[in-house]
């Protein structure tokens, strides 16, 4: 326990200078983090939509070519099954960003602004606080 609580310690104190100067890393860098992970899940959704239709037909084929085999019919439904399953998650995960994103009037593909403090005004005006 003692030696996980040193190396612990020490990587915390490996670690304070790029913490106490993280506010100085460009915010260029986070949004091509944010832009580059944004690029990899569009191109991941048509991949795991088509799976996830591949897998529903894959499914009906079992279902097909069973032979009257109980077993078979049972494996091609539950393959059917979770198909339909993903297939209505990946649709209605789909349909509540996009509610999302006109309810907040981001629209898709659209940036939130960056919050900010404001500088002069508000507050506690008159030292009224």
């Amino acid at each position: 326990m003692k030696k996980i609580l040193m190396r612990a310690g020490a990587i915390s104190v490996a670690v304070l200078p790029f913490v106490a100067s993280a506010q100085q890393v460009s915010d260029t860098y986070f949004r091509s983090i944010i832009t580059a992970v944004n690029g990899l899940i569009t191109a991941l959704f048509p991949l795991v939509f088509a799976g996830a239709v591949l897998g529903f037909m894959i499914g009906i084929g079992m279902y097909l070519f069973s032979g009257g085999d109980e077993g078979k019919k049972e494996k091609a439904q539950d393959v059917m099954k979770y198909g339909l399953i993903v297939l209505f998650v990946m649709f209605a995960v789909y349909g509540i960003i996009r509610l999302a994103a006109n309810v907040l009037g981001i629209g898709l593909g659209g940036s939130i602004p960056t919050p900010t403090l404001p500088t002069t005004g508000g507050g506690c005006a008159g030292g009224n606080c």
